[in-house]
């Protein structure tokens, strides 16, 4: 017997999403990676990590001309040209979500296969017995439509990086497993940290983000019997950095903006002269709980809503506490 797929069950349709159903979000869990490098050792690294970034480039713009004695003296931090500025710290962030999907669904399929007397006229189809179809032979075969009733669980594991809004599941492997980087558990009512680098990633896009990527299997809208998102985790990891101002005439680099991960001891020259923006640890804890209400409304409505009321009357009553 032979099997030819249909093509009306490669097509998709966006209807699909709004018949989706979510699970209810769980809690954001907040981690905070602790810096190994302090702003005065990272300065103190960054002329040989540059050498070495600078010596691997095969060009770089506005800066020509390398000199083999340059590298050196950059190398042993003795060149007087050179000038590192720390200007300020702040926390990187990466998302991780788990997420699994659950679907039903109908489709058409065309079934061929050879009859035992190829001078038979037509074939009758039984179910339990019974004649359900009758089928006309051609060539010795005949050719019958089904309707199949399918199942297919996916799960999408990823980690985020909010700076490029890609997948970097380099983060677990860097980071995170047994003998990896020490990180903190943050409480979401009481972030207490310093400046962070702006979100790119809010958890809506990134649910937004899953949902279009577990709902690739292409099938009609119409087809679909049940389809369901069951959340398991959601994480934002904070990892420190320190931005430094770099200058060395000699290459051509003038007041190049460097970020240096101080929990790996990374060093890169960004490309982009603006400064980044940077969130203060003052409206930090309201941006998380923000991007809690702004999730929750999104898997289910009005939760957001309830999720945003004990989260004010919990500040209210800390302000209340403080003040006495």
């Amino acid at each position: 017997m032979t099997y030819n797929p249909s093509e009306t069950s490669l097509v998709i349709d966006d209807a699909h999403i709004a018949k989706t159903e979510f699970s209810e979000m769980p809690e954001l869990i907040t981690y905070k990676f602790r810096a190994n490098y302090d702003k005065k050792l990272a300065e103190m690294q960054i002329p040989t990590k540059l050498n070495s970034i600078i010596a691997q480039m095969k060009s770089i713009e506005g800066i020509k001309g390398l000199v083999k004695g340059s590298f050196n003296r950059i190398r042993n931090n003795q060149s007087d040209e050179i000038e590192v500025t720390y200007l300020e710290s702040a926390f990187d962030s990466f998302w991780f979500i788990d997420v699994e999907r659950h679907l039903k669904y109908e489709c058409d399929e065309t079934y061929s296969c050879e009859v035992f007397n190829h001078h038979s006229k037509n074939v009758r189809l039984l179910s339990n017995g019974n004649a359900f179809s009758s089928c006309e032979v051609k060539n010795g075969k005949i050719q019958f439509e089904v309707t199949e009733h399918c199942e297919t669980t996916k799960n999408y594991r990823h980690y985020l990086s909010n700076g490029s809004g890609h997948i970097d599941d380099n983060l677990a492997t860097v980071y995170l497993g047994k003998n990896k980087f020490p990180h903190t558990k943050i409480n979401k009512n009481n972030v207490n940290t310093d400046k962070v680098l702006k979100f790119k990633l809010s958890p809506e896009r990134l649910i937004t983000d899953s949902v279009l990527y577990l709902l690739s299997e292409k099938i009609k809208a119409e087809r679909i019997t049940r389809d369901h998102l069951s959340f398991k985790e959601a994480k934002l990891y904070l990892v420190p950095i320190h931005f430094f101002s770099y200058s060395n005439p000699l290459k051509g680099v003038f007041n190049s903006l460097v970020k240096f991960n101080a929990v790996t001891g990374d060093c890169e020259m960004m490309n982009q002269t603006k400064y980044p923006t940077l969130i203060s640890k003052e409206d930090l804890p309201t941006i998380i709980s923000e991007l809690v209400v702004e999730t929750a409304n999104y898997m289910l409505p009005l939760s957001g809503t309830i999720t945003k009321l004990v989260i004010d009357n919990a500040r209210k009553h800390q302000t209340h506490y403080d003040e006495k």
